[in-house]
């Protein structure tokens, strides 16, 4: 569950919000941001990498909920991204996959998320 006026202040980056009731757009200021669901197969890889590697880290049980099913449950994620930034983002995603594909094995130090 998300809180109010999600995003707010988000200028850079790249956020997936899990959303299974597909509502967070309706807490969102849409003239700064876009809110959509997954579209590539890259999206899918990548969420599916920082799922895996947070539940690394944490055993959270919510993530290994997620990925036990994860054909089903990504398609309850909702990608938000600045409007302000397009390309910003774009190249995020090419510098994000290329840092996960690299160290997909996950190192013993601390993740850093963006």
């Amino acid at each position: 569950m998300t809180g109010r006026n999600v995003a707010a202040g988000m200028s850079g980056g790249i956020a997936f919000v899990y959303d299974a009731d597909n509502t967070v757009h309706t807490r969102c200021n849409l003239d700064m941001i876009t809110t959509r669901r997954l579209q590539s197969e890259e999206e899918f890889q990548i969420l599916q990498m920082l799922i895996e590697r947070h539940h690394t880290y944490t055993e959270s049980a919510a993530a290994r909920k997620i990925l036990e099913n994860f054909p089903v449950a990504s398609q309850a994620f909702t990608v938000i991204v600045p409007k302000e930034l397009p390309h910003f983002a774009q190249e995020q995603w090419k510098r994000m996959a290329g840092n996960l594909w690299q160290s997909s094995h996950f190192s013993s130090s601390s993740p850093t998320l963006v």
